[in-house]
């Protein structure tokens, strides 16, 4: 049977399109939740190009894998869970975790951002509409938590008024409610975009520090996935 494949990183995808796009050479990092697919090998594609130009074993091939600039080096890396237990990877690279956490529930569904501007990205974990945020990769305490939307939205992770913050956004079939606080209430600003049907991506587009929603790519222009197997 063929391998499923996978994202290299939320950032490999978000940086091609904006390649293709945008055709400036801005950066773009992880955003929001897991990295689909499943095995332990990972082939890279950082290029436009049909072959992997790295190829690193990390985790094991049942792990569910998240991706985001754990030291604060502008780098995107893995970092694989297994229940509430996350192995944190600061490098390329195969070999042992650089930090191992236990965090939430097995249960919880986890997000991945950057929540108070540090420059490190660390999880938060979703329990209905209640988000529990930690600014560190450690166990213990949530630092904030945030009731925000219904149960049944969608959720997605950006910052959304360039203040270097990363917050939620809940859809509701293509009505989206923004907020730029970790706060309950009413969202920032509500907008419809697009179809219910659609898979939007969230990336900084044009290089100004905020991001937007922006169509899934056409098969013409959609970064090549790399191939993740056992």
């Amino acid at each position: 049977m063929f391998p499923r494949t996978r994202m290299a990183t939320a950032a490999a995808a978000i940086a091609a399109v904006v390649a293709a796009a945008a055709l400036v050479p801005t950066p773009a990092h992880a955003k929001g939740g897991e990295v689909g697919g499943s095995g332990a090998s990972y082939f890279l594609n950082d290029w436009w190009s049909g072959q992997a130009n790295r190829v690193i074993r990390f985790g094991l091939a049942g792990d569910r894998a998240y991706a985001g600039d754990w030291n604060g080096n502008g780098v995107d890396t893995p970092a694989v869970r297994r229940g509430r237990v996350y192995h944190f990877s600061n490098a390329l690279a195969g070999g042992e975790a650089d930090a191992v956490i236990a965090y939430g529930r097995a249960s919880d569904r986890v997000l991945v951002g950057d929540w108070n501007g540090d420059g490190r990205d660390t999880l938060a974990v979703r329990r209905g509409n209640t988000f529990y945020f930690t600014d560190r990769l450690q166990g213990g305490d949530a630092t904030r938590v945030v009731a925000y939307g219904r149960t049944g939205d969608l959720v997605y992770v950006g910052d959304w008024n360039a203040d270097g913050l990363d917050t939620p956004v809940v859809r509701r079939g293509a009505t989206y409610y923004v907020t730029d606080r970790f706060e309950s209430g009413e969202a920032d600003r509500v907008l419809t975009y697009g179809r219910a049907t659609d898979h939007p991506l969230v990336g900084d587009w044009d290089g100004h520090g905020e991001d937007t929603l922006g169509p899934e790519p056409s098969a013409s222009i959609r970064p090549r996935r790399a191939t993740r197997s056992a």
